[in-house]
């Protein structure tokens, strides 16, 4: 946040399926800063939505894919958790094969987290 509270950063659409724990860019001080777009809200950005310093996406879980692969919902940058390698050199996604093949699909950038 340190970039943020700089001045660095502008315009940053942030959007998820759900995320849990502190999430200081939906503090109202970066609200000129950050944009959420949660497809599910969390207990962490509940208060935000509420208050009109967030939006969602009122869909179901099925029809996620088809936002972002259909260009209504863009998706610049993608970080993700996979698994360790196998011998052959694939990961797994895990449980997060819901939205997220489509929106490595779409993304310019993926930054995956070996968890």
């Amino acid at each position: 946040m340190a970039r943020a509270d700089r001045g660095e950063l502008d315009n940053i659409n942030i959007s998820h399926l759900y995320t849990e724990g502190y999430a200081d860019y939906i503090q109202p001080q970066y609200q000129n800063i950050f944009h959420v777009n949660s497809f599910f809200v969390g207990g962490n950005v509940r208060k935000a939505t509420q208050e009109g310093r967030a939006d969602f996406i009122p869909c179901s879980l099925s029809e996620s894919a088809r936002i972002i692969l259909s260009g209504a919902q863009k998706c610049d940058v993608v970080m993700l958790m996979v698994s360790d390698p196998d011998d052959d050199g694939y990961v797994s996604l895990g449980t997060s094969v819901d939205y997220m093949i489509a929106a490595m699909k779409k993304a310019r950038v993926i930054i995956a987290l070996i968890n």
